[in-house]
């Protein structure tokens, strides 16, 4: 599918330098990595580094026809309050003239009409229909809101680990950045994105309980004053009703009569749908709070969850730049999909990075009909390319550092390995001689802490159990790596299967550290390709509860409730589901993402990753 897109190579060579010498900023960098033999020729790479070019030019002509758009909403949305208030003077001064000519007419028999018939409401519907019927009157007089314009397509890159995905959109995103292209773009791990929604959704879940709670009280309050008004009322009457007000466990179960009710009038309105009808609803049904925090989330900023919550009334040009795209559980597959789709209704641009090609994307038990619907708008959103290489990339830079590893990765594990580590230790802190190694306690997330038995400044020291085999997360590797410059991590058992926990943390460590441009120096049991020595016949252990986000412990009702909401599947409803089940959460995603953790271990130890970090 996704070779159909690439150039026609007929003489490669040629090709590659025509396309090579084109200007552009993008295609600017990759020849300068090229020209420093920092990267090596590669087609595909090429191909991609001219589609990438090619969506930054796209960008600024989008960014110019969406701020264009803005100016139009704005106009649009004066001229129609003003109508709106043309309409409400123009409905008043009718009512007004009504009621004097019903005055004129009735006279002396307006008082008996109103005691033999008593003044009729209007029903409940009639003013969500009236003011259905204004908002049409608006559109009638200034026209139908302006359309917004139509987003270029992004770039989901997909292929075999040490291909450069990563690197590409790096490139890419360091141009829109440089460049200033749109206004609203961030670059984000998929761990870091999970980690950062979550966060967002329990500020929105939060401010729901206040707000509800505010409600409740209010409305408690006045239904209390209205009874207390009405004389007719008998006292001792009022006064139960009263008591039921504070009670809270009979205003639990009225609320729960409430929703039995609605459930059920619910449940009939649907067994009058057709099948095909509830597919389609199900298939674009999204939990609603994922919508606003999709919306904060691309407008915010990395560690900066204040910002990004003040919405505009009319869309922006935005960039995301999502790396490591996955489906690592339930959550996730309900998160992503909601917030994807958020982002590309918002006409928001998607450039993703990923091992498994947007079809091939685990759905983790979410609905069939779900997930396609979600793999469907990608897929329209996005245009796949496929960017695999023969060779790891991250090898072939790693490959003159013979010196590097003899410094930064010992083994096998023992006392000569042991010895050769802390001399390590101790030459690195050596200049930090008058701050000695003390403990440490990390702030992670909900107020979480994470100790840091041994660190000196920006080093750190911990042993593999004391990261990897607790109950650790994203969250606690991203603190590490914001923290500290250089980690030592000593006593990497080999993993297998049977310490399928371990062996995710250890990725996900890998992953973070890797992000932070963290240098890595460590003792292992074996070199990096024998550190998972699992083979494909070893059986799993399937911990289902583990399959939740760990370092999500705050909110697990709300991740709960988005999953209901969003519509996930029992895991095995079905005898095929638990046959699809089983291999999913056998052990094979972990075999796909080490290979991408031991490719980064062998680039983490060559002189370009470490002459690119940001820390000292």
């Amino acid at each position: 599918m996704a070779g159909d897109h690439w150039p026609d190579f007929k003489n490669p060579w040629s090709t590659f330098c025509a396309v090579y010498n084109k200007p552009g900023a993008l295609l600017h960098k990759y020849r300068k990595l090229v020209d420093s033999q920092e990267l090596k020729p590669d087609m595909q790479q090429l191909a991609c580094v001219q589609q990438l070019s090619r969506l930054c030019d796209q960008l600024s002509e989008y960014n110019t026809h969406v701020e264009q758009f803005q100016v139009v909403c704005l106009k649009y949305m004066a001229d129609a309050t003003k109508v709106r208030e043309q309409l409400r003077i123009q409905e008043a001064e009718a009512v007004a003239r009504r009621k004097q000519q019903e005055s004129q007419q009735l006279g002396i028999w307006r008082d008996l009409v109103k005691c033999i018939r008593p003044q009729q409401t209007a029903p409940e519907g009639t003013a969500l229909i009236s003011a259905r019927d204004k908002e049409q009157r608006v559109q009638e007089i200034v026209g139908p809101p302006p359309e917004p314009p139509v987003a270029p397509k992004g770039v989901y890159l997909y292929g075999s680990v040490g291909s450069g995905k990563s690197l590409l959109m790096d490139m890419f995103y360091s141009v829109i950045t440089e460049y200033n292209l749109v206004p609203n773009k961030r670059r984000m791990h998929f761990n870091a994105a999970m980690l950062e929604l979550h966060t967002r959704l329990h500020k929105l879940e939060q401010e729901r309980r206040e707000q509800n709670a505010k409600k409740m009280e209010a409305y408690t309050q006045q239904v209390a004053l209205q009874q207390l008004k009405d004389e007719n009322k008998d006292k001792a009457r009022l006064a139960q009703k009263l008591a039921e007000l504070e009670d809270p466990v009979a205003q639990h179960q009225k609320l729960a009569k409430i929703a039995r009710i609605a459930i059920r009038t619910l449940g009939r309105q649907r067994s009058k749908r057709s099948p095909a009808q509830n597919s389609e609803l199900l298939a674009k049904s999204n939990a609603v709070i994922l919508r606003t925090a999709a919306q904060s989330l691309i407008r915010g900023r990395d560690g900066e969850m204040s910002l990004g919550w003040d919405m505009p009334p009319h869309r922006s040009a935005a960039v995301l730049c999502f790396d490591e795209m996955q489906v690592t559980d339930p959550f996730a597959a309900v998160a992503l999909k909601g917030v994807m789709e958020a982002l590309l209704e918002e006409g928001c641009i998607i450039v993703a990075t990923s091992n498994r090609a947007p079809w091939d994307l685990n759905r983790h038990g979410l609905h069939e009909d779900l997930f396609g619907h979600f793999v469907q708008n990608l897929l329209e959103a996005c245009q796949p390319y496929q960017l695999s290489a023969e060779q790891d990339y991250r090898r072939l830079l790693a490959s003159d550092t013979v010196t590097a590893f003899s410094e930064h990765y010992f083994f096998p594990k023992g006392p000569a390995a042991q010895a050769a580590l802390d001399k390590r230790w101790q030459d690195l802190t050596a200049t930090e001689a008058v701050h000695p190694a003390v403990p440490l306690n990390l702030t992670v997330m909900f107020g979480r802490q994470l100790q840091v038995d041994q660190c000196v400044r920006g080093f750190a020291r911990f042993t593999f159990d004391e990261l990897c085999n607790r109950t650790l997360g994203a969250a606690d590797y991203i603190a590490v790596a914001q923290a500290f410059h250089t980690v030592f991590l000593t006593d990497i058992p080999t993993m297998s299967l049977k310490v399928r926990d371990q062996a995710r943390r250890f990725i996900t460590l890998i992953d973070e550290l890797y992000n932070g441009r963290v240098r890595l120096i460590c003792s292992a049991d074996s070199p990096p390709d024998l550190l998972f020595a699992g083979n494909l016949n070893e059986e799993p252990i399937i911990d289902l509860e583990q399959l939740q986000y760990e370092g999500a412990v705050e909110g697990s009702r709300l991740r709960r409730d988005l999953m209901a909401e969003g519509g996930v599947a029992p895991v095995a409803a079905t005898a095929s589901a638990a046959v699809d089940a089983a291999q999913n959460l056998g052990g094979m995603e972990e075999k796909f993402a080490f290979k991408r953790a031991v490719s980064r271990l062998y680039e983490m130890q060559s002189k370009a990753y470490l002459r690119s970090r940001v820390k000292a």
